[in-house]
């Protein structure tokens, strides 16, 4: 039998280049699709509420972000409460429309306190029954504004009296009332001398305190004419374009130094504080009149607590008198030691004898410069401080004639800190 012949032809080779293109082909589509996903979360992430869809995920992410931003420093409290000051506004018109009710017409000047955080007022009175009307009327009276109240007595023989108005629990103004004699006029004579027809004349200083982050308002104060003093606060955003400003216009320039205040209130960068040594005293007081170059004294921005301590006075007086310079206490407290120990130290020195602004009104600020310059007429001189205010500067500009025409001169304020 004859054997079949084996077959010949070869198995079909495999085709690579169709696998090739089947791998390329795959790699294509799941690209696509990859791509076409990343695009759509794109699109939901720009377009879709996540953080309404996530709350949970995204209330972490801010805690864990917030933990870590640091808290930024509270700026310094320059001006006065605005309801606090709607207040002792309206409290004042409404006293002066009552004044009929008292035997003896009330005096109303500024408190001795830190005008920048405290609202005050103080009324002198000149009988037991006018001074416990008054406390009365007060208290009722702010009671109908809507305002708890709280009466201090100071002392047993109630001669001063304060009484404060609080908002919730912040307290917004204060008024203090003082009990005082009617003074007795002077004795005629048998044999009167004739009256001088010249009048009695006494030297105006008036400081213009926490200047140093606005040009427009120094501006308008340093166009006003005569010596009025720039009090500018270091380390401000336009501390050194105040400067120019004032030395542009020939005015007396000083550092007008942030101390420590009796309440929680920033005295704002730089302030000196109950708790340094002297020799951080002596180097904060030294880098602050570096940052006001050309002043030639200091007084006082805030400092209630601070102008209270004779220890820590002492050091920053001796640097003030090792450099030449004068210190004008401001007497934000009462309880201020800085002129008395000023006097001592035969330091040059002076203090304020009236705030011009601490309700900003026009009628109250001209009625303290009319104040200022009845003090200077009967002392010799008196100095005032006000502050940037647009009441303040306003009533400047119009009345410093007047106050050459009453018989006061302005002054540089180193004249008068000897």
């Amino acid at each position: 039998m004859s054997k079949k012949k084996s077959s010949s032809k070869k198995a079909p080779k495999p085709d690579r280049s169709r696998k090739k293109h089947s791998f390329w082909s795959n790699f294509i589509f799941f690209s696509s699709i990859i791509c076409l996903f990343l695009f759509i979360a794109w699109l939901a992430f720009i377009y879709l509420p996540l953080d309404k869809m996530f709350p949970e995920i995204f209330a972490q992410k801010a805690m864990v972000k917030k933990e870590h931003i640091p808290k930024p420093k509270p700026e310094p409290k320059i001006n006065l409460s605005n309801q606090g000051q709607a207040l002792l506004l309206k409290t004042k018109q409404e006293f002066v429309l009552n004044q009929s009710m008292f035997q003896t017409q009330p005096s109303l000047s500024d408190c001795a306190v830190d005008e920048h955080y405290q609202n005050c007022l103080q009324i002198t009175l000149f009988s037991d029954t006018d001074f416990f009307l008054a406390e009365k009327w007060l208290t009722d009276f702010w009671k109908t504004q809507g305002h708890r109240i709280s009466v201090s007595n100071t002392n047993p023989d109630q001669t001063r009296l304060i009484i404060s108005a609080y908002d919730d629990s912040k307290k917004i103004a204060q008024i203090t009332l003082l009990g005082a004699e009617i003074p007795k006029p002077a004795p005629l004579q048998k044999n009167p001398a004739p009256a001088r027809t010249s009048i009695k004349t006494g030297k105006v200083a008036i400081v213009i305190d926490d200047l140093g982050d606005n040009e427009q308002e120094a501006l308008k104060i340093a166009r006003i004419p005569g010596p009025i003093t720039f009090s500018i606060l270091p380390f401000q955003s336009r501390t050194q374009q105040v400067l120019e400003i004032a030395k542009h216009y020939q005015k007396p320039i000083m550092l007008h130094m942030p101390m420590e205040p009796v309440t929680d209130a920033n005295p704002g960068p730089g302030a000196l504080l109950c708790a340094m040594t002297p020799e951080q005293i002596t180097i904060g007081l030294d880098k602050a009149l570096d940052s006001v170059p050309g002043a030639i004294g200091i007084n006082n921005h805030m400092g209630s607590a601070f102008t209270a301590r004779k220890d820590l006075m002492e050091p920053l007086l001796s640097e003030i008198k090792r450099r030449g310079l004068f210190f004008l206490d401001s007497r934000t407290s009462g309880e201020s030691v800085g002129y008395k120990l000023a006097q001592e130290m035969d330091v040059k020195s002076c203090e304020r004898k009236v705030f011009l602004d601490n309700l900003q009104d026009p009628e109250s600020i001209s009625q303290r410069l009319s104040e200022l310059c009845r003090i200077a007429k009967e002392n010799g001189f008196a100095i005032g401080i006000g502050h940037p205010y647009p009441e303040t500067i306003r009533t400047l500009a119009e009345k410093m004639d007047e106050l050459e025409r009453a018989g006061c001169e302005l002054v540089p304020v180193e004249e008068l800190c000897q």
